[in-house]
């Protein structure tokens, strides 16, 4: 019997509905599906972080952007319970014959994936009715195997016929009756709906041998009416018997409209009073625009629209004494208008007089929004104002927005310009600024689409060259700067040749010793005195150019158990170290990890972003003991990162704290000093962390995870775990109190500052780093209790808890 179709509602109708949304639920299959034909080596590997992406398709045509799972591991299945929305895909765009392609991948390493398999299926019925409920779309991998067969015209396997004497229903037809309660078509009783749903988990048991074909189960949307494919119809006006067409240009530009504001804006610039001020209902409107986020299309969706833009425009002479209006009144210009754009050049000027523009302004003025070199040298002048150690705070961002400088215009490099004068006087600065723009010229280098910017970067190169050796400090620096690239090219060398071996690792490590045993005086024999050594040779380390390393200690090399294997070096320096005693030996180690193969350049933006908030909350009052280490990409494929020493978190907490700094009289046997340390670098790891989105684990030398990503199933708001608290002395300690107020004080002030950090983010957007395509903003939650909840949540996860002890059996017992 046809089930009633009841109550319709049209898709044309649908207009408030909001974005299309589906939830990925679980993938139903066996291991052998997804590990055929991988080598066996690689099979656990991939079956650690496995996800779904999903795209909306037209044809052969993408619509919208894709949306993908989190990430989960394969135990008897796969579970993502992941809800997916497509902003950019609503209800009433939909197509008659629009798709769901759903790309089923593994990511074995960070950044990189490979492709398992794939499924599709239509979101209307034949007879145009959308989809809704539970589906299961077979999964067609790309391995070879035959996957023909429709998932709902699976029978069960003969074991399972026999084992219940051939009384099994039709799988297919089970399907579509679990399909017609989903959509309520049926009439539910309570009683009977559970024996019935008991009855089917035993069935789904019993054919679940592998012998089915895999599946993803798919929920759509639940609506109380059906819902049914529709167009509105063009209105028929009487033509006597003419048809109407549809009209190509619906929804574009009017051209005589267009016309008409630009000849009005023109009548406002002859005729404009500078004291013009803004209604009641105009002032409302002006602040509520100059309130939301700028022209931050990616972050938002949203652009200002034409009335917006003619309303700011119109009272620009009234907002100069606004922060928040000179971008906003930037953006509303016709730059390609000559007349415009020499009033809004005027109006710059003028706004300049009056106040000093903000920082925030600032970058977003060298952002790819603003071309124009009079608005990007006042930007340029806004940033000249901050002194050495704020400029190399953001000159990772500084170097990105050189990409967007006008070049051979007039005033069109006057970013750069400022950039290499400082880098002549400092060489810090300096150093920075040259690796910066070395690693994104060959970042840049193989993009067919990007060549001029390669070029312009290695104009960019041979300008601040060029102003290096017109004077004896800046010969000098070159001399730094050639020694480091010595350095560099030594190490990338030796690391591909110790990958390379096909020997144990054991003489891999030998190896390793021997060619930094017989390098040493090649290396470090007459260096680095003239950049200002203090005397005596050694190379400035580019990682960090205050520490001079005179020598390598050949015996602390290593090769770390990686598929990349990085190299553990050890420099000898005459530059003190934090917790090294001087009487202890002659000269202090720096220790690095060098690494070829990983692209360290997410890794150096993280920790950048780490130092700056660090800097923010030590200039609120707030010292919550962040020591975050360094990290320099030398390419995309090789970096140093700075070492330090790890421990399972256990072994700190009940070991570590008690045996290096007891004190009777202290709280639990330990030093106060050192409680009051621990309690408040807890609290500012786990806020930073937060608000980055970083995933993985607590202390980090990966940090390949960030902003929402996170390998792990079931991830907790922010690195916290019972073990951390418990080292505090539990929920009701004072320890834990003052942990809770640390947390809610810094996330407060580092959200004042939230514009500063997304407009750094921002200005990365074009940098070629996977996961810094958008910015993901955080809602405006009550800040205090926020946090509280968030902090007992995290300590209650069960999931890192578990990872936790895991990495402490390990190494107390497999690494014996």
């Amino acid at each position: 019997m046809e089930e009633e179709v009841g109550d319709v509602i049209l898709t044309c109708d649908m207009e408030a509905a909001g974005p299309l949304r589906l939830k990925i639920d679980s993938f139903e299959g066996s291991k052998e599906d997804l590990t055929s034909g991988i080598h066996p080596e690689n099979a656990e590997s991939l079956l650690a972080n496995l996800f779904v992406e999903a795209q909306i398709m037209e044809g052969e045509t993408a619509v919208g952007l894709p949306s993908r799972t989190c990430y989960t591991s394969y135990g008897n299945q796969c579970r993502w319970n992941d809800l997916l929305t497509f902003n950019h895909v609503r209800y009433w765009h939909l197509p008659r014959d629009a798709a769901v392609h759903l790309t089923l991948r593994a990511l074995y390493a960070p950044r990189k994936y490979v492709s398992l398999g794939e499924a599709s299926f239509r979101l209307f019925s034949k007879k145009g009715r959308l989809k809704s409920g539970r589906k299961k779309i077979q999964v067609e991998f790309y391995h070879g195997n035959e996957t023909t067969m429709d998932a709902q015209q699976l029978s069960p396997p003969p074991h399972a016929l026999k084992k219940h004497g051939g009384s099994v229903p039709s799988m297919e037809k089970l399907e579509k009756l679990m399909q017609r309660y989903d959509r309520n078509a049926m009439e539910r009783v309570p009683w009977l709906d559970v024996l019935a749903f008991r009855r089917i988990q035993q069935l789904n048991k019993d054919v679940g041998d592998g012998t089915c074909r895999p599946t993803i189960t798919v929920e759509m949307e639940r609506w109380d009416r059906t819902v049914m494919y529709g167009v509105r119809p063009y209105t028929q006006i009487p033509s006597g018997g003419n048809s109407l067409l549809p009209d190509p240009e619906l929804g574009c530009d009017n051209p005589v409209e267009h016309k008409h504001r630009k000849l009005a804006r023109s009548l406002h610039r002859a005729h404009q009073d500078r004291n013009l001020q803004p209604d009641a209902e105009e002032r409302r409107q002006i602040e509520t625009l100059l309130k939301a986020p700028w022209d931050w299309a990616d972050l938002t969706g949203v652009k200002m629209n034409v009335e917006h833009k003619e309303l700011l425009w119109r009272y620009r002479f009234a907002l100069t004494k606004e922060n928040k209006a000179l971008t906003k009144c930037l953006i509303c210009v016709d730059w390609n208008d000559e007349e415009e754009a020499d009033q809004a050049v005027d109006l710059l000027q003028e706004w300049q007089k009056q106040v000093t523009i903000d920082i925030n302004d600032a970058l977003q003025m060298l952002s790819a929004a603003f071309t124009h070199p009079k608005v990007r040298e006042a930007a340029a002048r806004r940033v000249a104002i901050a002194d050495d150690q704020e400029l190399l705070g953001y000159l990772l961002q500084l170097v990105q927005a050189l990409r967007y400088e006008g070049g051979g215009r007039e005033g069109g490099d006057s970013l750069l310009n400022l950039l290499i004068e400082r880098a002549s006087n400092n060489l810090e600065i300096a150093n920075y600024l040259h690796w910066y723009i070395f690693c994104q010229q060959l970042v840049e280098a193989d993009g067919k689409e990007a060549r001029g910017r390669q070029k312009h970067y290695e104009r960019a190169q041979r300008k601040l060259m060029n102003k290096l050796e017109s004077t004896e400090k800046g010969r000098s620096i070159i001399t730094v700067l050639e020694q480091q690239h010595d350095l560099v090219t030594f190490l990338t060398k030796l690391a591909q040749e110790i990958k390379n071996m096909r020997d144990s690792r054991q003489r891999k490590v030998e190896r390793l010793k021997s060619a930094l045993a017989s390098t040493h005086s090649m290396i470090f024999g007459s260096a680095g005195g003239s950049a200002g050594g203090g005397g005596g040779g050694g190379v400035r380390l580019n990682m960090n150019p205050n520490i001079i390393a005179v020598g390598l200690h050949a015996e602390d090399a290593e090769v770390f158990k990686s598929a990349m294997m990085p190299l553990g070096i050890s420099f000898l320096t005459n530059t003190p170290q934090p917790d090294v005693k001087a009487a202890d030996r002659i000269q202090y180690k720096y220790r690095i990890i060098f690494k070829d193969g990983d692209d360290l350049r997410q890794d150096q933006l993280v920790l950048q972003m780490l130092r700056l908030m660090d800097r923010e909350l030590k200039n609120s009052g707030l010292d919550l003991k962040l020591t975050p280490y360094r990290a320099l990409a030398t390419s995309p494929s090789t970096g140093m990162v700075e070492r330090v020493d790890s421990y399972p978190l256990s072994k700190i907490l009940a070991e570590f704290l008690r045996q290096h700094h007891p004190d009777r009289s202290g709280p639990f046997g330990i030093a106060a000093e050192v409680m009051d340390n621990y309690v408040k670098s807890s609290a500012g790891y786990c806020v930073v962390t937060y608000l980055l989105g970083v995933g993985g684990y607590l202390f980090h030398i990966d940090f390949g995870y960030i902003l929402g990503r996170d390998p792990k199933p079931l991830p907790p708001p922010f690195k916290l775990v019972k073990e951390m608290v418990d080292a505090m002395g539990g929920q009701q300690s004072q320890h834990y109190r003052l942990f809770q107020q640390y947390c809610s004080e810094a996330y407060i002030i580092l959200r004042r500052r939230a514009e500063f950090f997304i407009n750094l983010m921002m200005l990365m957007k074009d940098a070629n780093i996977p996961d810094i395509s958008g910015v993901p903003g955080r809602p405006e939650d009550p800040e205090r209790q926020l946090y509280k909840a968030l902090i007992y949540q995290s300590q209650t996860a069960f999931v890192p808890q578990m990872l936790e002890w895991a990495h402490k059996l390990k190494q107390d017992y497999w690494t014996a």
